[in-house]
């Protein structure tokens, strides 16, 4: 792979903050971006960014793909082993929707999502790692592509949400499909040179402010996880619609134009690199630490903060030493090896044999 760019980390780090903050200040941030929720503005973050690294890729798909599922599957499965043993432990349930996500992403057919929330993205990231090593890196990805795939994706989230549920709609591969080939498109083209960040960074602004001044007149209804319109249910879902693409797409290419050629932070790459566990993590604890911040003070936004304290930088340091004492990279590649070493031990004797 091409060396990496530091806006990529700023992507991630900013995309996780969204998405923690998104959580645990959810009360205070509805009104912001209608119909959907700043907290999914992470996500396409990490699609966008997830799309630009997969299109600068040189290594052979089945190396890409098996990497970058080792850390999500290994921490992934070992939290909804500890929540299950929990649940079994205080006769709470096994909660075994937390293991669809692994079941090659077949939670996405079910219009809810795991009991650990945001493990519905593993799910849909398989579909994404999986699209690309069938399809998307065979292919050219162009402006003209981009725009293409943004109409369509509009019409099929639309027809999702009048049919198989809100909950379906979103986690399907359809709802983020546009800003993942934004970023492969940028992947294969990228300008590493700063461009005009601050004229960026205030059209950004100014895009976020007017959509919430003309949503307060839209009046939609906070409908999870996207907001609906009072409306035929078909009007609505395909205003929905036609507001969802536009906010991901708007909203991600501007952040990537205000970030682009931004330095390195070590702070940045501490969160971007925990961002793993921080976003696997980070619900249960959320659920788990409650009684306890609401016992310490009834303020909202001291909630809020101390939240933001146990589930982010707490939770962020935590990943960072179980990253120091279990080498993840190193059990990955001998796990890898020690798989490929047995399929060639299976191999020899039909080579043998074909050879005399």
């Amino acid at each position: 792979m091409r060396r990496s760019q530091p806006f990529v980390d700023w992507m991630k780090a900013i995309g996780l903050i969204l998405i923690v903050f998104g959580h645990v200040a959810h009360a205070s941030t509805v009104w912001i971006a209608p119909p959907i929720y700043i907290k999914q503005f992470g996500v396409a973050f990490f699609v966008f960014a997830t799309g630009f690294t997969l299109a600068r890729e040189v290594r052979p798909a089945w190396q890409v793909v098996y990497q970058r599922l080792f850390e999500v599957c290994l921490f992934g499965i070992l939290c909804a082993l500890a929540i299950s043993a929990l649940g079994a432990a205080t006769g709470t349930g096994l909660q075994r929707s937390n293991y669809l996500p692994f079941v090659l992403g077949v939670n996405i057919t079910i219009d809810a999502f795991p009991a650990n929330p945001t493990t519905w993205y593993i799910g849909t990231y398989i579909h994404l790692l999986l699209l690309w090593a069938l399809l998307l890196r065979r292919i050219a990805i162009t402006p003209r592509l981009v725009a293409g795939v943004f109409v369509a994706e509009i019409a099929v989230r639309a027809v999702l949400l009048s049919t198989a549920g809100p909950f379906v709609a979103y986690m399907a591969l359809s709802n983020w499909a546009s800003v993942l080939l934004l970023g492969m498109l940028y992947g294969t083209r990228h300008v590493g040179q700063p461009w005009p960040r601050l004229r960026f960074t205030a059209a950004l602004t100014v895009f976020v402010a007017v959509w919430a001044l003309a949503m307060r007149v839209a009046s939609p209804v906070p409908t999870f996880p996207l907001m609906s319109f009072d409306m035929t249910a078909a009007s609505s879902a395909m205003l929905v619609s036609i507001g969802v693409s536009t906010l991901y797409l708007t909203v991600t290419w501007l952040s990537y134009a205000a970030l682009n050629g931004m330095a390195a932070s070590r702070v940045v790459q501490l969160v971007a690199r925990n961002s793993v566990i921080v976003f696997i993590v980070h619900m249960p604890l959320y659920y788990a630490t409650a009684p306890w911040v609401n016992a310490i003070t009834t303020a909202y936004w001291g909630r809020v903060a101390v939240r933001l304290l146990i589930c982010l930088v707490g939770l962020t340091f935590v990943s960072e030493g179980v990253h120091r004492l279990v080498a993840v990279p190193r059990l990955r590649d001998r796990l890898a090896a020690i798989v490929i070493q047995l399929a060639a031990r299976r191999a020899a004797p039909r080579r043998r044999m074909r050879e005399a």
